[in-house]
């Protein structure tokens, strides 16, 4: 109303001003020129179709949200998929092999770190921040940005520092070595791993230990029809300490004393006569696995490649009782073999030869857990035999249950006759 007033006082063209009439010509000169009920359905239509997605969506906003997919499958063999992600895994790894530092580079940095150093009496090195920095500039200029990761404030950090703020020089620069060499060693394992899932499966542990023949001098007399044998003893000692589900994680692999124990064997120096005692207490030595396999075959009377109970016992020239014997073989022969055919997908009844014999794998794990009697692998071994039944304890009656058998082996050689 006040609209109109206004246009009518200063526009007497158009009633309502000069607003309204262009508004009126845009109109009744548009092309729409429909009755104005079919544009009022039109408009409801459009405003129902804009409810009905406004409920939907609400309705979906409160419903629970969709799972999520926990599980991507591996693409196949030779496509597009499996070839990008080979090739990506090599590009990382070679990234990843130029940032190892060599002899030669280590070397360098060590003189840099005494130009920079602050030298104390007896043979102490020991240097600070500033030197610290200051090696780092000059080693990335000599050997390029691949260094920038040993030199971070955060690596300085970690060292313990006297009262002027010093580290160990020496201290710094094994750091610096034991860093090298474990990231090369994590670059060979990962190359064993086609699925890049940080986990080494039996055949693979086995196919990097077949590698490393050739690159251990105490294993360059090895012959070849035993290196299937060698990798499997070797492999076993990983899988009882650190194996879950028949397969090892890289990370417990690098971390492990055994791996320690087996990259002793790089040392030419063994090959002395003065260090067979030391290459004989070395579980990857070919000395200590040819024992466990010798023990094996001389136990093996019928040449079947598998022990029977009988045989097995004469690991103990009869000293073990029937029942400990016949707890082994259920839990450690018997209860495997059965869980290997059901993975295999034949279920209980699948060929993999006799169920009440022994195998080397079954064979080399007993003599593990014999060796390691304190170690928690091998009580975990031991506990389910003894176990009876089945209650996730031993119980006093089933600890009677074996010394009672003891007792009796005990009478019949003439010994603790008296003992009830």
């Amino acid at each position: 109303v006040e609209v109109r007033s206004r246009g009518a006082s200063t526009s007497g063209g158009h009633p309502g001003g000069p607003l309204l009439g262009c508004l009126k010509t845009f109109v009744e000169n548009s092309m729409d020129v429909r009755p104005p009920e079919e544009i009022e359905l039109e408009a409801l239509e459009m405003t129902e179709s804009l409810l009905d997605r406004y409920q939907s969506h609400k309705a979906a906003s409160t419903a629970a949200p969709a799972i999520p997919s926990f599980f991507k499958p591996k693409p196949k063999p030779n496509t597009i998929a499996s070839l990008i992600k080979k090739h990506a895994k090599a590009r990382r790894e070679q990234v990843k092999a130029e940032s190892i530092l060599d002899e030669g580079a280590l070397r360098q940095i060590w003189y840099l770190i005494e130009e920079y150093a602050v030298h104390e009496g007896e043979g102490t090195v020991k240097i600070n921040y500033d030197g610290f920095s200051q090696v780092a500039t000059r080693a990335r200029d000599a050997l390029g940005p691949a260094v920038d990761a040993y030199f971070k404030a955060s690596v300085f950090a970690r060292f313990a520092q006297d009262g002027d703020g010093c580290i160990s020089a020496s201290a710094f620069a094994a750091y610096l070595g034991t860093r090298s060499t474990m990231h090369g060693l994590r670059l060979q394992l990962a190359a064993f791993d086609e699925g890049d899932s940080g986990v080494l499966p039996v055949w693979a542990l086995e196919e990097y230990l077949r590698a490393l023949v050739h690159d251990m001098p105490p294993l360059e007399g090895m012959e070849a029809g035993f290196h299937q044998q060698y990798a499997r003893i070797a492999a076993r000692k990983f899988l009882f300490f650190h194996g879950h589900n028949n397969a090892v994680r890289i990370r417990d692999l690098l971390t492990s004393p055994l791996m320690q124990e087996l990259q002793e064997l790089k040392n030419p120096d063994l090959m002395d006569s003065m260090h067979q005692g030391s290459l004989m207490s070395n579980w990857f030595s070919l000395q200590s696995t040819k024992r466990v396999h010798n023990t094996f075959l001389a136990l093996d009377e019928d040449m079947n490649g598998l022990l029977s109970r009988s045989e097995f016992s004469q690991i103990s020239n009869g000293t073990m009782s029937p029942l400990f014997i016949q707890r082994i073989f259920e839990e450690h022969v018997m209860r495997q073999r059965n869980a290997l055919a059901a993975a295999r997908g034949g279920g209980m009844g699948a060929s993999l030869g006799p169920r009440d014999e022994m195998d080397l794998v079954a064979f080399t794990d007993f003599v593990l857990a014999w060796d390691h009697r304190a170690h928690p692998a091998a009580i975990k071994y031991f506990f389910p035999i003894m176990d009876l039944q089945k209650k996730g304890l031993i119980t006093p009656a089933e600890l009677y249950t074996f010394f009672r058998e003891i007792h009796g082996m005990w009478v019949k050689m003439g010994e603790y006759a008296d003992l009830a």
